[in-house]
């Protein structure tokens, strides 16, 4: 089923400590500036980049994340941000379900509570 927009707010990579945003919505801007967001050039686009000092900032910052609902991407390939978070959560980490979104095709994709 094709969707009229794509979902906003997602959490796109965690790699190592550096946490990358996509597709951000001007309400949540000043909170992810308050987290240490800045814009960065990935290609031709701006996306949006945390940078964490140790794993314990990432995991604090992936929880209040999760907490301003931000979606976590998901994907059959790779080691995709829901994978990381899914990980923490069965570490104990975090504590918190969460939402992944994933992607059929273009202006196809569906949300899974985890």
């Amino acid at each position: 089923m094709n969707q009229t927009s794509d979902p906003k707010n997602i959490v796109a990579n965690i790699a190592g400590k550096k946490i990358y945003l996509d597709d951000v919505s001007s309400e949540v801007i000043n909170v992810i500036k308050e987290l240490g967001a800045f814009q960065m050039a990935y290609g031709s686009e701006l996306i949006w980049q945390i940078k964490c000092t140790d794993e314990g900032e990432v995991i604090k910052t992936l929880q209040e994340l999760n907490l301003q609902g931000f979606l976590f991407a998901g994907g059959p390939a790779g080691y995709p941000a829901a994978d990381v978070f899914a990980l923490l959560l069965k570490k104990k980490s975090l504590s918190h379900q969460f939402r992944e979104v994933r992607w059929r095709g273009p202006g196809d994709w569906f949300i899974i509570k985890r």
